[in-house]
């Protein structure tokens, strides 16, 4: 049977985890080529970005033809920032940190995967 304390200890425990969608980067060091997504689930984008690239089946062929020339140790994976659990509008919350990280890595120009 779950108390009102025991909820209210979960609900606590639930704000202050961190959240699942945010923004993230991929880099190679060597070429600077970079990506800048947000995600639902950024730790989960990350994942599949790794194993596709693995596995040679990634969807973006010049960052795969990267990773084939300059191997894995080339690659940067980054989670720059999560949503906080407690907000209200995730999709907002995701824009507003990319157009943020945008500035700051200078996304959109040559040196972006698309």
């Amino acid at each position: 049977m779950i108390t009102d304390l025991n909820k209210k200890n979960a609900k606590q425990e639930f704000k202050d985890s961190p959240s699942a969608a945010g923004v993230y980067l991929i880099r190679n060091t060597i070429t600077n080529m970079q990506l800048l997504l947000p995600a639902q689930n950024a730790k989960g984008a990350l994942n599949r970005h790794q194993f596709e690239l693995r596995y040679h089946q990634h969807r973006n062929r010049r960052m795969q033809a990267e990773w084939n020339e300059y191997g894995e140790a080339a690659f940067e994976f980054i989670l720059l920032k999560n949503v906080r659990p407690d907000e209200k509008n995730i999709r907002e919350a995701l824009s507003n940190m990319l157009d943020e990280y945008k500035q700051q890595y200078g996304s959109g120009n040559s040196n972006t995967w698309y």
